[in-house]
């Protein structure tokens, strides 16, 4: 079951004895491996101090519609000042970094913006970028499937090459559900050569 990370802007955090610890803000997601690695948190201020807003994946218990549970252990303020792996380096930031980025093909030629983020609750990996319009008119959004190919640009584009447009699909309805696209996408790629797909794992085969 994938989960929308700009849904989660404002989820609260809570420990598994159910006391408030703060508040989702955003999220640090690797762009090579397509992984969300932690969330951003906006800690409580009358829980334990902490020198870093950073969630590690790891440390959550359960994430559910509208809660993200962790450990008694964190919840209790032990753990929380760890540092976070690689200190963040070569990270972007979901909501600050990737929403709104617009999405261009090798000419710059635009085809739509970033407007979300699915991702696999269990391991972070991310199953598809949600694409809209981008002057935000009221059409179908689509998702693009996680590729080595895709770039993202210093500044405010993702690079889409003609390599991976062909993994750019119609949102699923309920009759087409991600997993097969997911599915369709990588029987579509099957005998080139030069393409590899990023699975939702962020592990790649060619």
């Amino acid at each position: 079951m994938q989960r929308s990370m700009a849904s989660m802007v404002g989820m609260p955090v809570i420990s598994g004895l159910g006391v408030r610890m703060g508040e989702v803000r955003d999220a640090w997601v690797d762009p090579v491996e397509h992984r969300i690695l932690a969330f951003v948190v906006d800690w409580e201020e009358s829980q334990a101090t902490h020198q870093d807003d950073a969630l590690p994946l790891v440390d959550v218990t359960e994430l559910n519609a509208d809660v993200v549970t962790i450990g008694d252990e964190l919840g209790a303020g032990h753990g929380l000042d760890r540092d976070f792996p690689g200190g963040g380096e070569g990270l972007l930031r979901v909501i600050d970094q990737i929403l709104d980025r617009r999405l261009v093909d090798e000419r710059d030629q635009v085809l739509g913006v970033v407007v979300d983020v699915l991702f696999d609750p269990q391991d972070g990996g991310v199953q598809a970028y949600e694409i809209g319009a981008e002057d935000g008119g009221a059409v179908d959004t689509k998702l693009l499937m996680p590729h080595r190919e895709l770039e993202f640009r210093d500044g405010d584009a993702l690079v889409c090459p003609a390599s991976c447009v062909g993994h750019l699909h119609d949102k699923p309805t309920p009759q087409l559900d991600l997993a097969i696209l997911r599915e369709l996408d990588l029987e579509e790629a099957d005998g080139e050569e030069d393409i590899e797909v990023v699975r939702v794992h962020g592990a790649a085969e060619a």
